[in-house]
């Protein structure tokens, strides 16, 4: 069981690089989307501040899980909450700002 906790540990890190890195470059398979021209712009922004926000939140809680900390559990807890809200927040924005747009 430990191993598998680690692996998760693992790509939840890879995961939150990944996302810091491809919303900083504003580059990766995020952008790559069929939104219409004029549009574009301002989706890469929004994706870009998501993402950013994402990698951060998954990054804190891997170095958590990986140096063990056990006294801060509540702020793991805190930070994965933290995710399902940005989801959320996320797929509301989008809805909103582009749902005309979107199909």
């Amino acid at each position: 069981m430990e191993d598998i906790n680690n692996l998760i540990t693992l790509l939840n890190l890879v995961a939150g690089v990944y996302f810091l890195i491809a919303g900083i470059l504003r580059k990766g398979s995020l952008y790559k989307n069929d939104y219409p021209e004029e549009i574009q712009e301002e989706t890469r922004k929004a994706i870009s501040i998501f993402s950013i926000i994402a990698g951060i939140l998954l990054t804190a809680i891997s170095c958590l899980e990986i140096y063990k900390v056990e006294n801060l559990q509540w702020l793991n807890y805190t930070l994965w909450g933290m995710c399902m809200v940005l989801v959320i927040v996320c797929i509301i924005y989008f809805k909103k700002k582009f749902g005309r747009y979107l199909k």
